[in-house]
């Protein structure tokens, strides 16, 4: 049986309707090795840096070896660009960057980066969504000695 969760860190999180939803403090109560693909989002940029690579082995040890991850976030770097250049609406990039509490807005080199030094995971494929927004799928493959 597939098992395919969404893990959310507010009320204005948002998941593929086919994911069953978990708040992001519920990730204890998963059984490790228990999903084949879990959706986190942009809850990466919600975590303060110094728990960053304990949440995102937390998040690994719950998929499946060759489960994926995915990842959907903007992309700093993109969004000040769109702003001063393509005329992103100022009120829309206030609240991507503030008005959520947002803790941080990685740029999509800087998540290749961190996600590049995790343990037991390799990217899968990585992309722009659109103009400010990048999508990162990695995947959990067995641990080796």
């Amino acid at each position: 049986m597939t098992k395919d969760i969404a893990l959310l860190i507010n009320e204005e999180s948002q998941c593929p309707s086919n994911y069953t939803e978990h708040d992001l403090s519920e990730i204890e109560t998963l059984a490790d090795n228990s999903c084949d693909n879990i959706f986190i989002g942009d809850i990466l940029d919600y975590i303060p840096p110094k728990d960053f690579n304990n949440t995102l082995d937390n998040i690994v040890s719950k998929t499946k070896t060759n489960g994926l991850i995915h990842i959907q976030a903007p992309d700093i770097f993109q969004l000040c660009w769109l702003a001063s250049r393509m005329n992103l609406n100022i009120d829309k990039l206030r609240y991507i960057l503030y008005d959520n509490q947002r803790g941080t807005c990685h740029t999509f080199d800087e998540m290749i980066d961190l996600l590049n030094t995790t343990a037991n995971i390799k990217i899968d494929t990585a992309s722009y969504t659109n103009g400010y927004e990048y999508s990162i799928s990695i995947k959990k493959h067995e641990e080796t000695d």
